[in-house]
């Protein structure tokens, strides 16, 4: 018989061991991942703060250089001596000009000026592209809006943020220091201005980015992050992890590194992917060795036996020891042996008893007296009866004629209804001379289809007789016998009923019993015989298919 793979037995246990195998799989997959993402986690938390500290000390470099600068304007004796006197201009700008280019960031200041509190005077240094003759630098300066705040500012610090530069026209940033010079008094000598390149510090921003973070800088309350290699003002309502924050050398100066995380798809797909597929294939090696295993060991072996169990159901009793193994299917293989040869033994056996019964029919057929020859004979009966005129034994004799005619006639285990009343009048007739009482035999047929409805031969019979014979006592002398037959949805249901009050006796069990068996070996479970008996009547209920 042809099935799918997957219904045999190999097909069935590929099935359960690739389950097995995936359960295994994926929960050490899902272990390692686990185990994974905790260690990266560490790492990545390790290398943030590393990296956060070498960013910290690297703006902080880049702030100190400025507060250098800025501390030496507010204590040099050359510029406190120019601020006083513009004589010794020569002298005050040398010193400035040595200590701009001493600075190691000096490229990223476009512009120094300092002036005195007059605005009278001023000198400038810084890069040339920035530098130019203009007459009201120190008024650009002092009407700048924060210009105010940031002198009063007793802090050294960028608070202003980044602001746009006043010398030059386009969309040009910068960070601008403003601070008081007041030499060794507590007058007000002047005031101390620097322009500084944001690039200052874009570019080691950008070197942290390239590593695969977000970096932030905040100054003077406000964000700032690099766009386009530009330092762009970013939103503030980001909230950002304190252990990914850290402050610099300024007062309300900051900087902040968030790992840049891809999704966690596309995370574990490159992460894990190479590993997850080495697993299938592993899987898939494993199936194809189980696989192989499973039909040299199990299904070969089956097939053969089942080869040989099928040349037994043909009468083919050989014995093959080839299907025999050293395992379990070894063993149903011998014992299928064993059975070919115990059924070769038996069917000698049976072959010479039924060699030996052939041989005595054959001996005693002429023995045996055909239903012809008996109806005759009953007929010659019936002929001596009437001429001596004995009352009841003609229709009796005519009556055991035509049931052993009908006999001979119904031959079949399965008869129609019509066939079994044929029967029943003959029988009844003839049991009726027997009984003492005065038996009456009544039929209730409630639908013609019924009459041709196949029923077990002489099953009537068996219950007419039993209620002649078991309910009705020896002395009563009348009572009715009725057989009710009716279809219901599924089934005909056949009632016997008798007036009989005889006890229910060990052969009315019996025929129970026999008659339940018979039925329910003809046609089914579903059919049989039961006994519903009231106050009055012995009652049998036949359900038969229709």
């Amino acid at each position: 018989m042809k099935r799918s793979f997957f219904k045999t037995i190999g097909g069935k246990l590929l099935i359960m061991f690739l389950a097995i195998l995936l359960i295994l799989g994926v929960g050490t997959l899902m272990v390692t991942i686990a185990t994974g993402e905790q260690v990266q986690q560490k790492t990545e938390k390790q290398e943030l703060q590393q990296h956060g500290k070498n960013l910290q000390n690297e703006m902080n470099l880049r702030l100190d250089s400025i507060r250098q600068l800025s501390d030496w304007a507010v204590a040099s004796e050359d510029i406190a001596t120019y601020l006083e006197d513009s004589a010794t201009t020569d002298s005050a700008y040398h010193a400035l000009a040595l200590r701009f280019y001493g600075n190691s960031f000096h490229s990223y200041f476009r512009r120094i000026i300092i002036a005195n509190s007059a605005g009278e005077e001023y000198l400038q240094a810084g890069a040339a592209s920035f530098l130019g003759a203009d007459v009201n630098a120190v008024k650009t300066i002092t009407q700048l809006d924060y210009f105010q705040t940031e002198i009063e500012r007793k802090e050294f610090g960028l608070a202003s943020g980044l602001q746009a530069d006043p010398f030059v026209k386009d969309d040009t940033d910068s960070l601008q220091l403003i601070t008081l010079l007041h030499g060794g008094s507590e007058d007000t000598l002047g005031f101390f201005y620097l322009d500084i390149d944001p690039q200052i510090f874009v570019q080691v921003m950008t070197a942290y980015e390239d590593l695969g973070y977000d970096v932030r800088l905040e100054l003077g309350g406000e964000r700032y992050l690099v766009k386009d290699n530009t330092l762009t003002l970013s939103e503030k309502n980001t909230a950002i992890d304190p252990s990914e924050s850290f402050p610099l050398s300024y007062e309300d100066c900051r900087v902040s590194l968030t790992k840049t995380k891809p999704t966690l798809a596309i995370r574990l797909a490159s992460t894990y992917l190479p590993l997850l597929i080495g697993l299938l294939l592993l899987i898939g090696l494993f199936c194809l060795i189980f696989y192989m295993q499973t039909k040299k060991l199990i299904i070969k072996p089956a097939r053969r036996i089942k080869n040989h169990l099928l040349k037994l159901a043909t009468g083919q009793f050989t014995s093959d020891p080839t299907i025999e193994t050293s395992d379990e299917l070894g063993d149903i293989a011998r014992s299928a042996n064993f059975l070919s040869g115990s059924m070769k033994t038996y069917a000698a056996e049976v072959r010479q008893d039924e060699k030996a019964r052939v041989e005595r029919l054959s001996e005693n057929a002429d023995k045996l007296i055909d239903p012809g020859f008996a109806s005759s004979a009953l007929q010659t009966i019936k002929w001596m009866a009437n001429i001596q005129q004995v009352a009841g034994i003609p229709e009796m004799a005519e009556a055991l004629a035509s049931f052993m005619k009908h006999v001979d006639q119904y031959a079949a285990s399965t008869i129609t209804v019509k066939e079994e009343l044929a029967l029943l009048d003959d029988f009844f007739t003839i049991q009726k001379y027997r009984h003492p009482g005065n038996i009456e035999l009544k039929y209730d047929i409630r639908d013609d289809r019924i009459l041709n409805n196949s029923i077990p031969r002489f099953l009537l019979l068996s219950f007419t007789e039993n209620a002649l014979f078991q309910d009705f006592d020896s002395g009563i002398a009348s009572g009715t016998i009725h057989i009710q037959m009716e279809y219901t949805q599924t089934h005909l249901k056949i009632t016997v009923a008798d007036s009989g009050t005889g006890p229910t006796s060990s052969a009315t069990n019996e025929l129970l019993g026999r008659e339940d068996l018979h039925i329910k070996d003809l046609y089914g479970e579903a059919f049989g015989v039961d006994r519903n008996d009231m106050v009055d009547n012995h009652v049998f209920i036949i359900t038969l298919p229709r």
